[in-house]
């Protein structure tokens, strides 16, 4: 096995105020508020299974689109072994789940963005939803092509319209962080990920001089139905070994036996959990070893996902 690697208010004082002044002030603020004017509605929405969860009996389950990058343009990146342990876990989950997918090695950002375009003018009208995955070295919220940074906000925006859950998976760094964890007292790890861990290749990875600056995301702009997971925290590291990377081995390794019994951001939080206890980092390095990694989620979701058993797929 190879080592873990790491994927690229006012402080002043304030003046006496006369009461009366100040109430007078906040009674004229009010009565020139136009919105004291609009009544609020209140809709007794009832919830029911059909407004709770995300419909799922649709003919087919969707399409993912996997985009590995294993190596790139610019030499002082480094080749990311391991992730064809990441591509060879998720075919099969996309399998056991129906999804049709798509794998898209080492492609340029222009390439990228034809694929997203393309698949984004797609008819989902028959498809639960759509899962997009992008492994790759990356910083500050940004993320490499085989050529370039980009910012991964241009590639979920293509799906605005589609009006159907799409679900982003990002394996990247987002800075060049390492967690060294919290001591936890009283607590006993499940122990599944601890020792599965391996050495070499930890360079941190720098933004090439040449490369486009641009601005650095750190929430998704407003979508309806959109979950986007990043394998990292703001700012850290994300690892991978030679057996594939922490984040995609345990996301797999929850959806599987797990899909149908709890709702998709239930599984994420169990995915977060055994990776924030269970694993820890271990490099030829001792600067680099014992350091952890937690995913963040930002979800605009407005109602539960949970994939149900088809039919026929």
């Amino acid at each position: 096995m190879g080592e873990d690697v790491p994927d690229g208010g006012c402080m002043g004082r304030s003046r006496p105020m006369d009461f009366k002044m100040r109430e007078n002030d906040d009674r004229c603020k009010e009565e020139s508020n136009p919105l004291r004017s609009l009544e609020i509605i209140r809709l007794n929405t009832q919830i029911t299974e059909e407004n709770l969860y995300y419909k799922m009996d649709n003919k087919f389950r969707g399409h993912a689109f996997i985009f590995n990058h294993y190596r790139y343009k610019d030499k002082s990146l480094e080749t990311r072994s391991g992730s064809n342990k990441d591509v060879e876990r998720l075919i099969n989950n996309c399998d056991s789940l129906g999804f049709k997918w798509k794998i898209y090695t080492d492609f340029t950002y222009s390439n990228i963005k034809k694929k997203i375009y393309k698949a984004s003018k797609k008819d989902y009208m028959d498809c639960d939803c759509v899962m997009v995955f992008i492994m790759t070295h990356g910083e500050k919220d940004l993320v490499y092509a085989y050529d370039r940074l980009y910012n991964p906000n241009k590639l979920w925006s293509k799906f605005a319209s589609i009006g159907k859950p799409v679900l982003f998976f990002i394996n990247a760094c987002r800075g060049n962080k390492f967690d060294d964890g919290n001591i936890i007292r009283n607590f006993v790890p499940h122990q599944t990920g601890v020792e599965n861990f391996s050495r070499t290749d930890t360079k941190v990875i720098y933004r090439p001089k040449e490369s486009p600056t641009e601005p650095y995301l750190h929430f998704p702009e407003p979508q309806d139905h959109l979950l986007v997971m990043w394998s990292s925290a703001p700012g850290h590291s994300s690892w991978r070994n030679n057996n594939g990377s922490w984040f995609i081995q345990t996301l797999c390794n929850k959806l599987e036996p797990l899909k149908y019994k709890e709702s998709l951001l239930t599984i994420l939080t169990f995915v977060n959990q055994e990776i924030a206890l269970d694993y820890r980092s271990k490099t030829d390095e001792p600067e680099k070893c014992d350091k952890k990694q937690v995913g963040c989620i930002y979800s605009q979701l407005s109602k539960l996902f949970k994939f149900t058993k088809k039919k026929t797929i």
